[in-house]
């Protein structure tokens, strides 16, 4: 089992519900991440990807956010020309229950999935496992 060198990862968060954001967030620093940058939309998140010339380990999106969706985010960062960057993994969070936002989600390559309302234990497990198995 590969050690998550969880110090030295930089995590974009991204949604649209600023007190989700700042949970979300909050909960990323609980596992002793240092450098947390967050998005209010995908072309937000998009953007800040560009900025940091791809240098992000792991994407936490909600799917329901204005002008670029989670969904729609996925597709764009995996169209990517970097194919590092289009490689990035990401964790989707939801408060949908509806198997084809599921199975949608599944198809883009995600790494995770998360069912609102997340516990730290099972964030810190999704981005874990999704975090390994981009190593």
């Amino acid at each position: 089992m590969v050690e998550i060198p969880w110090k030295s990862l930089t995590v974009l968060v991204a949604d649209d519900e600023p007190a989700q954001l700042r949970l979300y967030a909050h909960a990323v620093k609980l596992l002793g991440v240092k450098k947390v940058l967050t998005a209010a939309d995908g072309a937000d998140a998009l953007s800040q990807i560009n900025m940091m010339n791809g240098r992000v380990h792991i994407v936490i999106t909600d799917v329901d956010m204005p002008t670029v969706n989670g969904l729609e985010f996925v597709k764009k960062l995996r169209a990517h020309p970097d194919s590092k960057t289009a490689a990035i993994p990401v964790i989707v969070v939801t408060s949908h229950r509806d198997s084809a936002i599921v199975r949608e989600a599944a198809t883009l390559g995600i790494q995770g999935f998360l069912a609102k309302p997340i516990s730290e234990a099972m964030l810190k497990s999704r981005m874990t496992k999704a975090l390994q198995r981009s190593v």
